[in-house]
């Protein structure tokens, strides 16, 4: 057996006994055999141990089962082949990169960014700071430090004692969720159309509620009980005061703090400790520092209160507003379920409409030819709500350009606004195609390859995912530009591969990388982009030459049209060579 790898060999302190261990990377095991007869399968099993620093996980046996006609294929690696993966017979090498005609990976930017999701939680706060629930608790809570404080200097170290109080409670909060749900487990929203459809109905539920049909609260107890520990002043105190303000705000807060979660926690990206998602922790520490940083500047600065607005009908503008809104992000998990599963009973058609239905209930509204429960009287047109109503009547306008055929495409023209949000424009019941902007693609890896080898064109692996946001936005700007458009239709054979296809395959298998049964044709699309490159997120784009050989860098979500470009023409320039 010849092993190769980063190894490291010495005597473990645990076990007081030489051990040779793989500590980077990947590990790889070969064996020569002789095969007596070809009838009979190559059957065997591999025991395997893994550990850090703190523990270890039980020994492993996977099995592996190959036949002589299908070593005959391609080299089998065992790394691919530890558990029956049904297409351990295809052999991927990464030959020697050539960049001279660039490497644009350096400019790949990352699925999502802390700090956009940062601004996105700070904007959210910023829209929770406006609502009935909220903003009357400023000036009560600023007059209650400054008049309780014995100086201007303790008023406002007890105002920002109050502000990072609200901060730890909703990032707390926000760690309490993904630590006992955890990265996996939130990562199913994604991709699994029953959570998609329980948090479509959620949001739905909250736009009524911002409508005013109902209030969300939590139970009054827990209001009253916090109070009454507010009051024993001092730090305590303080933060108990903190705590008051986030139960009783829960009708308005609620829904943004669940949408920002939703949003946040699903997809891959940074974790801490392995399981907790960073992303959440970020957005509601935008979050609530957007709702303390008013506090704080309000009791440094009491005279600024006078310049605050009075609480008025304003507010619950601002609530129909976020109902709307929730109204329109319900559908998104909608779609994402029918994608999924391939129900087809939210087509591209169906979205637009809605989202235009959404863009013209709030010019009516603002324009006062609508009332909602949460407005006591009806709604008056000033000069602002009727500049508000026009900015929706243009939103409205903008949305129905999603309606505009393409002759490139052969189907609608999604907006980019609605880009990753909308179902493919592909999706469609009066347009269908079943590849983005009408290219001929394949989904399915090896009728692909076929394909490229009779043809003789290097194959663009597009790893992709139906509730994949980016990847619709790969599509929808970046494919279609020209130069990139014509690459890919004339030059590339495309394999996309779905890793939350919902598909049953016809025999399940044990996956090499948990040891867990595969039963789903995303499943086996997920396990080959892992175990032939190490990357679980998507979209993730591989140029291959027909026979399996990688021939540039890999890369990610590429905004950017002129290093996407430099990325395909390179992959040409290496095949040809």
């Amino acid at each position: 057996m010849e092993e190769e790898g980063e190894k490291k060999e010495g005597i473990d302190p645990v076990f007081d006994v030489n051990v040779i261990k793989f500590v980077k990377g990947k590990a790889y095991f070969r064996q020569v055999i002789k095969v007596l007869d070809k009838t009979l399968p190559v059957e065997g099993y591999l025991t395997f141990m893994t550990c850090d620093d703190h523990q270890c996980l039980p020994p492993k046996d996977v099995e592996f089962n190959f036949t002589f006609s299908e070593m005959a294929v391609a080299p089998v690696s065992a790394n691919t082949d530890l558990a029956n993966y049904p297409l351990s017979h295809i052999s991927i090498e990464k030959t020697q990169i050539d960049f001279d005609c660039g490497d644009p990976s350096a400019t790949t930017a990352t699925a999502s960014s802390w700090w956009w999701i940062f601004v996105l939680g700070f904007g959210g706060g910023l829209l929770a700071l406006l609502t009935p629930c909220v903003f009357p608790m400023l000036p009560l809570t600023v007059g209650y430090f400054t008049k309780n404080s014995a100086t201007q200097a303790q008023g406002l170290r007890n105002a920002l004692i109050y502000g990072l109080s609200i901060i730890v409670i909703y990032v707390t909060l926000g760690l309490l969720i993904t630590g006992v749900f955890g990265a996996d487990a939130l990562n199913l929203l994604s991709t699994n159309a029953w959570f998609n459809i329980f948090f479509g109905v959620l949001f739905i539920v909250f736009a009524l509620s911002f409508f005013g049909l109902f209030e969300l609260n939590l139970p009054s107890s827990w209001a009253n009980q916090s109070d009454n520990l507010s009051r024993k002043g001092g730090l305590v105190g303080i933060f108990f005061m903190a705590f008051t303000l986030s139960l009783v705000s829960f009708s308005c807060t609620g829904p943004i703090i669940g949408t920002l979660l939703v949003e946040t926690a699903t997809g891959d990206g940074p974790t801490i400790l392995g399981r907790i998602p960073l992303g959440p922790l970020m957005g509601m520490l935008g979050f609530s520092t957007a709702l303390a940083l008013p506090f704080a500047l309000f009791a440094a600065f009491p005279s600024w209160l006078k310049s605050l607005p009075k609480s008025g009908g304003w507010m619950s503008d601002v609530k129909v507003t976020l109902g709307f809104l929730e109204m329109a992000l319900a559908l998104k998990f909608l779609s994402t379920a029918d994608l999924t599963e391939g129900w087809k009973f939210l087509p591209y058609e169906a979205f637009l409409a809605v989202w235009i239905i959404c863009a013209l209930g709030l010019a009516l509204y603002f324009l006062g030819f609508l009332k909602f429960p949460v407005n006591y009287d009806k709604p008056q047109r000033t000069p602002a709500k009727s500049g508000l109503g026009l900015a929706s009547l243009a939103l409205l306008a903008y949305l129905s350009m999603g309606f505009q055929y393409s002759d490139v495409s052969k189907t609608f023209v999604t907006p980019s606004l609605l880009s990753g949000i909308a179902p493919p424009a592909g999706h469609s019941y009066i347009y269908p195609n079943d590849c983005p902007l009408n290219l001929n693609c394949f989904k399915d890896y090896e009728k692909g390859v076929a394909h490229a080898q009779q043809y003789k064109k290097p194959i663009l692996l597009d790893f992709t995912g139906h509730g994949c946001v980016n990847c619709r936005k790969m599509e929808d700007n970046v494919w279609s530009e020209e130069g990139v458009y014509e690459l890919l239709r004339d030059e590339y054979v495309i394999i996309s591969l779905y890793v939350d296809d919902r598909e049953k395959l016809e025999t399940p298998y044990r996956s090499a990388i948990d040891g867990t049964t595969r039963r789903m044709v995303g499943n086996k699309w997920a396990d080959f982009q892992f175990l032939h490159f190490g990357v679980q997120s998507q979209p993730y784009y591989v140029l291959l030459s027909p026979d399996g050989k990688v021939l540039n860098q890999p890369v990610a979500y590429t905004p950017n049209v002129k290093d996407y470009t430099t990325f395909l023409t390179c992959g040409i320039e290496q095949y040809k060579k």
